[in-house]
């Protein structure tokens, strides 16, 4: 996938994944940012292939929750930093 391509979905989705994480991370702006960067890895490791727009964006929203659900999973039994309790 060349470079072009990958910035031009970066400026079409972004605010679509971002949206996508920041509910599922509970409006934790610093997740979602990490779950969102995560998606981006993913498509630029993915390398294209996507049959139209619509599958790629599609992909692009499974992807988001998956990673979403995975991040929550990994820290579901832990408690982060920023909320323990002093």
């Amino acid at each position: 996938m060349k470079e072009k391509n990958i910035g031009a979905a970066y400026e079409m989705y972004f605010d679509m994944v971002y949206r996508i994480c920041y509910l599922y991370m509970n409006g934790c702006g610093a997740d979602s940012e990490d779950a969102c960067q995560q998606v981006f890895l993913k498509y630029m490791e993915h390398g294209g292939g996507f049959d139209s727009g619509e599958h790629e964006k599609a992909w692009l929203i499974v992807t988001a929750r998956n990673e979403c659900k995975k991040q929550l999973k990994h820290w579901g039994g832990t408690l982060r930093e920023s909320e323990a309790v002093i």
